[in-house]
């Protein structure tokens, strides 16, 4: 059976952090900034494994990427509000238990495709049905 772990957020500002931006960041570990000294105005930036919850480089060959944390199929990243709610998910590359994201039809995921990634690049795609993230209203419940 999958298994998601959904993270909920229900403050003000909580969009603005339950967004792509947040997944990306789940995904990837988040990012490095760097230069050469030969070239300071170049600015390089690359993914920072070592902080993703998903996927991770291989201790004996770090050119490497391969999946981290498999019980986990998916996440789910929710930001909640007295209205209403908006949701972005990120699919585990390669979990035990793979989820199917039609599952959760209105919600957008974020995956790596191809698995593994090929020649040392990583590149990653939203579910295109789905994206951009949008707000669902919710509808009261008379008792």
């Amino acid at each position: 059976m999958p298994r998601v772990l959904a993270i909920v957020s229900s403050h003000i500002g909580a969009t603005a952090f339950m967004s792509d931006e947040t997944a990306m960041q789940f995904l990837l570990g988040g990012y490095k900034f760097g230069f050469l000294i030969s070239n300071p105005e170049q600015q390089y930036q690359w993914p920072a494994f070592e902080n993703s919850v998903l996927i991770q480089r291989d201790r004996d060959n770090p050119d490497e990427i391969v999946a981290a944390g498999k019980t986990v199929s998916a996440l789910l990243l929710i930001a909640l509000d007295g209205g209403g709610f908006s949701a972005v998910g990120i699919l585990h590359p390669e979990p035990h238990f793979p989820v199917d994201p039609c599952v959760f039809p209105d919600v957008p995921f974020l995956y790596v495709s191809p698995w593994p990634p090929r020649e040392g690049k990583i590149q990653v795609k939203w579910t295109a049905e789905t994206y951009p993230i949008r707000r669902i209203d919710l509808t009261p419940i008379r008792l």
